[in-house]
């Protein structure tokens, strides 16, 4: 009876432990979907020849979105950062759900003032590789922050750790 107390004891300590190895906490998930987010869609963007954008929505109801817009013909503008291109019919590509844990997201598209709103940003990429300048700065309950940037040569993202 001795023995199966403390096994019943080592369990109870062990298993939350291991409970929570198996479960992605919010901040990485969270990194994780961003950049998977960025990835989907720069690939669908270069793949289709098609303009793709990147939403993302700030909590409560916070989450990613990667829509094609359905613009074959989009030529990047280096000079003002307009596109200019075809129609916009678009398709979802990704999306992804903010967790519990993530209490702040500040997200911003530098070039692209008229695509935000209050509460989400628009990013677009472009069929040559590049994408807006983005910035996108996450902070979860455990006061940790990451900050990830968008390079608008090659349309990847990158993670800052800052806290």
């Amino acid at each position: 009876m001795v023995v199966i107390g403390i096994l019943a004891i080592i369990m109870s300590i062990a298993i939350p432990s291991v409970y929570q190895q198996m479960q992605k906490d919010g901040m990485r998930a969270a990194v994780s979907d961003v950049l998977e987010a960025c990835g989907h869609a720069r690939a669908r963007a270069v793949l289709d020849g098609t303009v793709c954008e990147l939403t993302i929505r700030v909590p409560p109801n916070g989450g990613i979105n990667v829509t094609t817009t359905g613009r074959t013909s989009s030529i990047r503008d280096f000079s003002d950062g307009d596109t200019v291109g075809g129609s916009t019919s678009g398709g979802g590509v990704f999306s992804a759900k903010f967790s519990n844990h993530i209490l702040k997201v500040d997200a911003e598209v530098f070039e692209a003032a008229d695509r935000q709103l209050e509460n989400e940003v628009v990013c677009k990429f472009y069929p040559n590789g590049t994408c807006d300048a983005m910035r996108v700065e996450l902070t979860s309950d455990q006061n940790e922050i990451r900050i990830i940037t968008t390079d608008v040569v090659t349309g990847i993202a990158d993670v800052e750790v800052v806290k």
